[in-house]
């Protein structure tokens, strides 16, 4: 299972398209996570670092609002150093702290069908190497099983 946090403001209307991308990553078989969503017993900050912990990617909705929330500034850097990022951009709005230097996908491009494939690939490529992972681990758990299975067959003799 791959998760991927999202990350953007409370305003209605960057509300509205965090729902839609919700709605498209589940679509292509991503995990989206939402921290208003999910209810847990602990501080909001607290929460909401643990949901980026378990998440495999971040991406984030950067509109004037998102740019300006502290909130989505600390998520942001919260996962800069240990997750991918992905940056949904609103046309003209600036880039600053973590955000500046990453490459984003400007919602507003005339290429924004070509950029979405290409973020809808990325996220498939991750999801599919994560995948691979797991499966080695267990294939290698089971052949650990059947040599410790083995040697204890031998021991028995």
């Amino acid at each position: 299972m791959f998760k991927v946090f999202l990350s953007h403001s409370n305003k209605l209307d960057d509300w509205e398209r965090i729902q839609r991308l919700e709605m498209w990553l589940s679509e292509i078989g991503v995990v989206p996570i939402l921290a208003r969503r999910i209810h847990k017993p602990e501080p909001v900050a607290d929460k909401v670092l643990s949901l980026i912990d378990e998440s495999d990617a971040l991406v984030a909705l950067w509109t004037k609002s998102s740019s300006a929330s502290v909130f989505v500034n600390h998520e942001i850097g919260h996962a800069y150093s240990n997750k991918p990022l992905f940056i949904l951009r609103d046309p003209g709005v600036e880039l600053a702290g973590f955000v500046y230097g990453i490459d984003t996908i400007e919602l507003g491009s005339k290429n924004i069908n070509e950029e979405f494939e290409k973020f809808r690939a990325s996220l498939l490529e991750l999801k599919d190497a994560k995948e691979l992972v797991g499966a080695l681990f267990f294939g290698l758990l089971a052949i650990a099983g059947i040599i410790g299975f083995m040697l204890l067959l031998s021991r028995s003799k």
